[in-house]
């Protein structure tokens, strides 16, 4: 009596359990402009047949950000992503209102879940950076950065295979060769060679 009474009780917490979601691990299948859509990779169990779950809609994917600052990356499809399960129906929230009962009841629920992009399987894993630094880029860490502002740097050296001045550039000291002063050619926006030697103007042709 016992047992068959424990079994029952295991029985019903094991159903209760099943839908109770927090974390799932799924594919990127497309990008909005703020939300993505996304198939979880890890089917369903099913009376022991394998069931893979429904496509997740317009689910907010987490943007690192800190008052006006933020640091969004571009998502693509074909990616994966983390969608960590809200406890509580958030649309209300979503809408715009805070403190605010859930429109629904429903409790950790697939269709109350964020994206957290950037997850690998072993296979495409990122290395993880042993420097003390951020790493940007692509897998290779080869990349562009853009940006408008000014780069300020105290102290250390910047190395540059090639570097294009588009406007105006302003040194209070810069040696060529371990000399101070600039040298080199130079050609002008009307097609002007102009030859300098250690900061001095010698030719123009």
């Amino acid at each position: 009596m016992v047992e068959e009474l424990y079994d029952t009780i295991s029985l019903g917490v094991e159903f209760a359990l099943a839908d109770v979601h927090t974390i799932v691990v799924a594919k990127i299948t497309s990008v909005n402009d703020k939300t993505i859509s996304c198939v979880p990779v890890i089917n369903r169990v099913v009376k022991g047949s394998s069931k893979q779950l429904p496509e997740f809609i317009e689910v907010p994917p987490v943007i690192l950000q800190g008052g006006d600052s933020y640091i969004a990356e571009p998502i693509s499809a074909g990616g994966y992503c983390l969608v960590l399960i809200s406890e509580r129906c958030y649309d209300a929230w979503y809408a715009g209102s805070d403190f605010v009962s859930p429109l629904e009841m429903r409790m950790h629920d697939y269709s109350d879940g964020f994206a957290l992009c950037g997850v690998n399987p072993q296979a495409t894993a990122i290395t993880i950076p042993k420097k003390n630094r951020m790493m940007k880029g692509d897998t290779d860490h080869e990349g562009d950065l853009k940006l408008t502002g000014n780069i300020t740097q105290e102290e250390g050296k910047t190395t540059l295979e090639e570097c294009d001045v588009l406007n105006v550039l302003q040194y209070s000291q810069v040696k060529t060769g371990g000399k101070s002063g600039v040298s080199g050619s130079f050609r002008s926006d009307d097609g002007k060679t102009i030859t300098v030697t250690n900061g001095i103007v010698t030719e123009i042709s």
